[in-house]
């Protein structure tokens, strides 16, 4: 695999992982199961968990993006 292919195949992974995050933080039915409409405390501690993964993937793809330049430079 050339170096090329591996680095898209990374980005695509971060960019997809990001996109299933943000689906899941605006599509509410998604994180609670049947029969739990009324829990508002795992809603918010579920909605929390989903913004620290987003913005930790979303720094860790920013660092990666960031040495492959510095890399190539």
């Amino acid at each position: 695999m050339s170096k090329e292919a591996s680095h898209l195949l990374a980005i695509s992974g971060y960019v997809l992982s990001l996109i299933v995050l943000a689906i899941m933080f605006f599509n509410k039915n998604l994180i609670i199961p049947k029969g739990y409409e009324l829990s508002v405390d795992g809603m918010v501690i579920s909605n929390t968990l989903i913004l620290i993964s987003f913005f930790y993937l979303l720094s860790k793809l920013g660092v990666f993006i960031y040495n492959s330049k510095t890399k190539q430079d």
